[in-house]
């Protein structure tokens, strides 16, 4: 027998009252423990609040519960960290004049709470399978494959919602981002949920100790060898590229009568600076209206942009030719003639932000995007690689929403893009920690693919990340002001990850699931 992982000391004592609850007082301890996780992320970082709250619904997990309570204990936790984690999505519902302001309710608790039913079942699958493992660190290998087969089940049921996962933690420490560029944001999840989870096992230290030995020793070698990943790139003779951030309210970006005084403001800062750019980057829908070269912005745009530059902008793309008025949010590259010469649709839309899903039965409740207009926008195509011309013509454009998703699901097969552009409108949700969450997401499309990413956000934070993630410049949220940034190589791509996706992710999780049921394997 090993010593009781529960033998002395207050922090003994504290795990051993974790274990014993039941009935409610779980629901609340779990729903903090949840609240404790949103602390591990942006802009806050604090990456040992993510031990702590894993530790404790590991005890609690493990301790005296009923399968329906196993539930109840991952429901509330996945409700304590999505609430905190995303209150920011009520701030967008006050913007259109408190039109959707009775929506604030539902969106604080609806969404976590439909959230929550993945980590709740997450909890109730622990609690059904932990019983044939044969130790306590086969548990804490269960409880972290379970967690990320969570958030790929988050990430692909429905329309998806891969906010905050658990490898976006990593961000906080440039050298624990890398293994990104193999595995991808899941692997840095089951890397994170394993080292979280094992500090639970510490009070057992003697029973546990080759296992934590593994776990902190390759946690501390995968690290170091990050750290020695990252090289110093150098930007001699490399295009120069510019972005603009005018930082215009979301209350007033719509408005007809600014759309002229928004147009120029982007212009005086694409003229700004002395140096003639290559590229100049605007954010999503800096033009909120239709451009075609033949329409009247032609003459404007064509003496913003230098001979042999070019102008990538977010624009509203219209198409009235069809039965049904079609609408995209749309990437336009356009060159100093102010001919338009690439396209890009956006293929993944935000569900209430750019359109309705299951418009037909929600309709009559009232319930209608929060973007203007009443119809929905049309998706795009999906992914591709445009081709912009210049020293660095292939760009992958991936607007607001959609460099949330992992590589895998904005990949382009067989086109391996110069750089990634992220245009986007963060302005919808004011100072809140959302537009900072969103920030590291775009940072680890840039690790994953080894590719260099240039962010052009309207209120901020816009930035420049190389392929290991550094940030080489970036604007503070709510501040005008421009960028100019030498484009960095790429380094390495296309990457393990680009090449082959989740597949070695997936064998991993296979091995360590295999592990976990060794014992019950040798029985039958």
């Amino acid at each position: 027998q090993h010593p009781s992982p529960l033998s002395a000391g207050r922090l003994a004592r504290f795990a051993a009252w974790l274990t014993q609850l039941q009935g409610k007082r779980v629901w609340l301890v779990s729903c903090g423990l949840g609240v404790l996780l949103t602390l591990a992320f942006a802009p806050f970082k604090l990456l040992p609040f993510s031990f702590l709250a894993f530790s404790g619904l590991f005890l609690l997990l493990e301790g005296r519960l009923t399968a329906k309570n196993a539930f109840a204990a991952g429901w509330w936790f996945g409700l304590g960290h999505h609430v905190t984690g995303l209150y920011w999505i009520t701030i967008a519902l006050g913007v259109d004049n408190g039109a959707f302001l009775w929506m604030v309710p539902f969106a604080l608790l609806l969404l976590p709470a439909y959230l929550g039913l993945f980590t709740g079942l997450v909890g109730y699958l622990f609690h059904r399978l932990a019983k044939h493992t044969r130790t306590r660190a086969d548990k804490v290998i269960l409880l972290a494959v379970l967690w990320v087969l969570g958030e790929i089940a988050r990430t692909e049921f429905l329309y998806g919602f891969p906010w905050n996962h658990l490898g976006y933690i990593t961000s906080a420490y440039l050298p624990m981002m890398q293994g990104a560029a193999y595995v991808g944001v899941y692997g840095m999840s089951l890397w994170m949920a394993l080292l979280s989870l094992a500090f639970a096992l510490l009070l057992d230290w003697r029973g546990n100790k080759r296992f934590l030995a593994v776990v902190f020793s390759a946690s501390v070698l995968l690290t170091l060898w990050g750290a020695g990943r990252i090289t110093e790139e150098s930007t001699e003779s490399r295009p120069l590229v510019r972005v603009v951030q005018a930082n215009i309210p979301q209350s007033l970006k719509w408005d007809p009568n600014l759309q002229h005084q928004a147009l120029q403001k982007h212009a005086d800062f694409s003229l700004k600076a002395d140096v003639k750019p290559d590229y100049i980057v605007w954010p999503e829908t800096a033009m909120p209206y239709p451009f075609t070269s033949g329409s009247n912005w032609a003459e404007a745009l064509a003496s913003i942009v230098p001979e042999d530059a070019t102008l990538l902008t977010g624009v509203l793309r219209v198409d009235k030719t069809t039965r049904e008025l079609k609408v995209w949010n749309s990437v336009q590259a356009v060159n100093h003639q102010a001919e338009v010469i690439a396209v890009y649709d956006k293929h993944i839309l935000v569900p209430f932000g750019e359109f309705v899903p299951f418009r037909a039965l929600l309709a009559p409740f009232g319930l209608n995007k929060i973007t203007p207009g009443t119809s929905d926008f049309t998706r795009g195509e999906g992914a591709k690689v445009i081709d912009v011309g210049g020293a660095a013509p292939h760009v992958q454009p991936l607007i607001c929403y959609e460099t949330i998703f992992p590589a895998f699901r904005t990949s382009v097969e067989g086109n391996q893009p110069d750089w990634l552009l992220n245009a986007t409108n963060d302005a919808w949700f004011g100072t809140s920690t959302g537009p900072y969450q969103h920030l590291e997401m775009a940072r680890m499309r840039a690790v994953e693919r080894a590719t260099p990413l240039v962010r052009a956000a309207n209120t901020g934070v816009s930035a420049v990340f190389d392929s290991y993630g550094n940030t080489l410049a970036s604007l503070p949220l709510n501040q005008e002001g421009v960028l100019d940034v030498r484009l960095p190589q790429q380094k390495n791509a296309p990457t393990w990850y680009s090449r082959y996706g989740e597949f070695t992710l997936l064998i991993v999780i296979f091995f360590l699931f295999t592990f976990c049921f060794r014992g019950k394997w040798n029985k039958t």
